[in-house]
């Protein structure tokens, strides 16, 4: 009798260590098995903030976080100093790569991965939520008028014509502040052609009032889609470039709006070498050498209150300026001196 009830008491010692060592292993696995869906989970996660242009009309993935980015300003999500940072490189090396043509596709698309990564994903996801397309970017072009050809800021400009900002910043369309081909950091833009966030080429040199010329700026860009969104797209990095550089401290709103005030003088040479008979590249000598366009027309010979009166006749077809402003912005258009280009080095 007692040596059956060893015998059950072994039996039933194995059987229940069996079962322990059953439910360890049970245990294992279910520990591994939800480890192994963090793991997934964090990769479908990090999937889902790379956007794509997996939807009709699609903006290519670089416009897609120019654009959206942008969009972000105006809530919580918005890009703050620190990211700025760390943004700021990335977007001034794509600006340079892809106006290069010796720039492979591939790199281009490493580099946009790089600035994905270096964002939050919440802000890469509410990009992709947007599902930008093409409507939005012309859309957006609308909204912002002449300013993408090279004027203010991407918020609202004022009455005044003068470029600024409600917040009283102005943008680097064309390149100021953004670096990408306009003046002051880089050559004068009176042939208004050619390099990132410049106008398509074609209007070098056309004797146009600005109005005239943003209109059929915006008439052949109409004709052409894939060039209307290169041309936007440039002029949308441009502008957002220039916001980053503002949250760095790269650069300052008075520093864009003396720029944007030089910028403006440029605008309006055609007009005044038309009026005069000056050349163009005369005027523009004489701007890159610090002088203001009174002095440079008044230099020539030239009659500088005929140039006044074409300037201010031209704006008066802007609806948004009474003779105040337009008095203004004349004044300024006349008297603002040119940035004084540093000498060569023998």
């Amino acid at each position: 009798m007692k040596k059956l009830i060893v015998t059950i008491l072994g039996i039933a010692s194995v059987a229940l260590l069996a079962s322990c060592g059953s439910a360890a292993s049970e245990a294992g696995q279910t520990s591994s098995a939800a480890a192994a869906p963090a793991g997934q989970t964090s990769s479908v996660a990090s999937a889902a903030t790379q956007l794509n242009e997996d939807y009709e009309n699609a903006l290519p993935v670089a416009s897609q976080l120019i654009l959206g980015s942008m969009k972000l300003e105006d809530g919580d999500l918005a890009v703050n100093a620190d990211e700025a940072a760390k943004l700021l490189p990335l977007w001034q090396a794509y600006q340079s790569l892809s106006s290069s043509d010796t720039t492979a596709e591939a790199e281009l698309q490493a580099l946009v991965k790089q600035i994905q990564g270096a964002m939050q994903p919440d802000q890469v996801a509410a990009i992709a939520a947007m599902k930008l397309t093409g409507d939005d970017i012309t859309a957006t072009m609308q909204a912002m008028g002449p300013e993408l050809f090279g004027g203010g800021g991407f918020n609202r400009t004022d009455s005044t014509g003068s470029g600024a900002t409600e917040s009283g910043a102005t943008g680097g369309g064309g390149g100021f502040g953004g670096g990408g081909g306009g003046f002051p950091g880089g050559a004068p833009p009176g042939d208004f052609g050619g390099g990132p966030g410049g106008v398509p080429g074609g209007f070098g040199g056309d004797q146009q009032d600005p109005s005239a010329r943003e209109t059929a700026i915006a008439e052949r860009l109409t004709q052409d889609g894939g060039q209307a969104a290169s041309f936007m797209t440039r002029g949308l990095l441009n502008q957002y470039i220039t916001s980053l550089q503002l949250k760095t401290g790269d650069v300052t709103q008075e520093d864009l709006q003396a720029q944007q005030a030089q910028r403006n003088v440029f605008r309006w040479l055609p007009l005044a070498a038309e009026t005069t008979g000056i050349p163009v590249e005369t005027l523009q000598e004489a701007l890159a050498g610090g002088s203001t366009l009174a002095d440079a027309i008044q230099a020539q010979g030239g009659d500088v209150a005929t140039v006044e009166t074409a300037i201010s006749d031209s704006l008066k077809d802007n609806p948004n300026l009474d003779q105040q402003a337009i008095d203004t912005e004349v004044n300024a258009v006349l008297n603002t001196a040119g940035a004084a280009q540093p000498a060569a080095t023998p």
